[in-house]
């Protein structure tokens, strides 16, 4: 199973392109998040 994270860090930008290529890729399960690299809910995440 291939497993996909996507990340913006601002809440203006959008993550549709990225959900889009990580589907185009065949990721069954993505994980998506809207916070700034530095955060440890991006761990807490994956």
């Amino acid at each position: 199973m291939k497993v996909g994270f996507a990340r913006v860090s601002t809440k203006e930008q959008d993550l549709n392109v990225q959900l889009s290529k990580l589907d185009a890729q065949g990721c069954e399960k993505i994980f998506q998040g809207k916070q700034s690299g530095a955060s440890i809910r991006n761990e807490e995440k994956l």
